[in-house]
């Protein structure tokens, strides 16, 4: 899948809630400017970041990170 398809998954989760990008920084623990290039397609999430990202939009990782459930 493509990052673009991929991260405008997790901009419009994270907007839905009401988080902005320093938000989901300070919960993940990194630097603003770390978290923006990942969110931008700079940088990739590692995994647990992914599921990090997952838990606070309270998603499944598959469904911000891929087109299809992952079994």
């Amino acid at each position: 899948m493509s990052n673009k398809i991929c991260f405008s998954k997790l901009k419009g989760r994270r907007a839905e809630l009401g988080l902005s990008m320093f938000d989901m920084a300070k919960k993940l623990g990194m630097a603003e400017g770390t978290y923006l290039a990942k969110e931008n397609g700079k940088r990739d999430f590692t995994l647990s970041e992914c599921k990090a990202v997952a838990k606070i939009l309270n998603e499944r990782p598959s469904k911000i990170f891929f087109d299809e459930e992952v079994s």
